[in-house]
């Protein structure tokens, strides 16, 4: 018989956050702040034009 609390009602949802440590590079922050932003992908996209972009820490 089914009740109020039955455990097939709800899911559990496990959530595992990875932040990177102080001096843990992200991938894609030219700028240095930590975030891979607007400014990151402009950034990008002019040594893209230029050319430039062609070594592998350039790689995201």
């Amino acid at each position: 018989m089914p009740t109020l609390f039955r455990s097939s009602d709800h899911d559990p949802v496990i959530v595992v956050l990875k932040f990177p440590e102080e001096d843990e590079s992200i991938p894609g922050d030219f700028d240095g702040d930590s975030d891979v932003d607007y400014d990151d992908v402009r950034f990008f996209y002019s040594l893209f034009i230029a050319g430039q972009a062609n070594d592998l820490s350039y790689v995201f």
